[in-house]
């Protein structure tokens, strides 16, 4: 019995191992802001050019983002100076870009609807709006 319910927990383990990374539960901190603005400024000095007939970005996941980040070597380079993997990198863009939609269309919506939307985010999503509410510095300039 006891041999069966370890391999069931390692099971479990190894599912939630291979289980997609939700970026709805990804919890933004000030310090990952700081991180991904690093990246941001060491990546802009490598100047990579964007080939859009090749990648459709547009319905990318988080592990296919991580796997664009880690195939070049100068982003991993620029990852791991300033403390991130691709991983979280992938994770905290795309909870950052959740946030920031939500931040961004928040004044055009309806106040019940709106209330309603924000209600319905889990309350990592939600935490990440309230964190870029009070550091509107974090969010994408022009």
């Amino acid at each position: 019995m006891k041999k069966l319910l370890a391999l069931l927990f390692s099971l479990c383990l190894a599912a939630a191992a291979h289980a997609a990374a939700d970026p709805d539960r990804y919890l933004l901190t000030v310090a990952t802001l700081q991180k991904m603005e690093a990246v941001n400024k060491d990546l802009s000095k490598l100047k990579i050019s964007k080939k859009s007939d090749e990648d459709d970005d547009d319905n990318q996941s988080v592990e296919e983002f991580a796997k664009k980040l880690d195939a070049d070597p100068r982003v991993k380079a620029a990852l791991a100076k300033n403390g991130m993997t691709s991983m979280d990198f992938s994770l905290a863009t795309y909870a950052m870009f959740a946030a920031g939609m939500h931040l961004m269309f928040e004044s055009s919506m309806d106040k019940k609807k709106g209330a309603a939307l924000y209600a319905s985010y889990p309350k990592e999503r939600q935490a990440n709006i309230e964190l870029l509410r009070k550091n509107p510095q974090f969010m994408a300039k022009k």
